[in-house]
């Protein structure tokens, strides 16, 4: 299985990527409120007491989407798009933020938006300046010491989003090649064609065995590797839907649904 593996991870197979990743992800939908699944998440601390914090990586519960959560440790506070942390890291936002921040005499005055997000320079209780970031029902309120550090920390996430793009155009082949030696391992398990989600653990606890062996490069990310651990060993529930759904089930019975909880 090592083997396999290791073989597996050099293989140029050319697939049908796009349309096999969207079968196995048609049920990685979570509900707004839901909070993140990450895979290959980088997390910033935007002040000293580490009350509020950035992190950007692939949200493996809304089909591997680019996420962004603006907020506190607990989860609590926004989960922005691409384009809306664009938004909020533009030259254009930052000087605005920085100068009342500075010299919040236009508290209420500077509103901007971009997509769903709000963006509102304010003054929070204490009578600190501040921006308030909102998303329906969803905000966060960053102090004047946290404003400054995330712009100090922008080309940082901004490059991290770049990043993740780049992965992100190589993801779906990488995805197929997971559940394609899923499948392989379910064969030899004889269990080719299996279709309830509990029944998929046993051939992750073989792949995971398998990969818990191999070594990742020190002198370069393995991206690839990365990303299949975070997915199999941090989040088996939504792998074991993907495959399921990927072979060709997706029918979600009551046995599976109680395994998951």
């Amino acid at each position: 299985m090592l083997m396999f593996l290791s073989s597996l991870f050099q293989s140029v197979t050319l697939w049908t990527e796009d349309a096999e990743c969207t079968r196995a992800m048609r049920r990685l939908i979570a509900p707004p409120q839901d909070p993140p699944k990450w895979v290959l998440e980088k997390c910033w601390d935007l002040n000293a007491s580490r009350s509020k914090q950035i992190i950007v990586g692939f949200d493996m519960s809304r089909m591997m989407d680019i996420m962004i959560l603006l907020g506190t440790p607990s989860g609590l506070g926004v989960k922005l798009s691409v384009l809306e942390v664009h938004h909020l890291l533009s030259t254009k936002l930052r000087d605005v933020v920085l100068e009342h921040v500075e010299h919040p005499k236009c508290a209420g005055n500077s509103h901007t938006k971009a997509g769903a997000a709000e963006y509102l320079c304010t003054v929070l209780r204490s009578g600190e300046p501040g921006l308030r970031v909102s998303k329906g029902e969803e905000y966060v309120v960053l102090g004047k010491v946290t404003c400054q550090m995330l712009y100090f920390m922008a080309p940082a996430i901004l490059q991290r989003v770049a990043f993740l793009d780049v992965v992100g155009l190589d993801g779906a082949k990488w995805i197929v090649r997971y559940l394609e030696a899923a499948r392989t391992e379910a064969a030899t398990l004889g269990n080719a064609h299996l279709t309830r989600e509990k029944d998929v653990l046993p051939v992750m606890t073989a792949l995971t065995g398998a990969l818990g062996a191999m070594k990742l490069s020190p002198t370069a990310l393995d991206v690839e590797k990365e990303m299949f651990s975070d997915m199999v060993f941090r989040h088996k529930d939504l792998f074991a839907r993907m495959y399921v759904d990927y072979v060709g089930g997706g029918a979600r019975d009551d046995d599976s649904a109680d395994d998951r909880a």
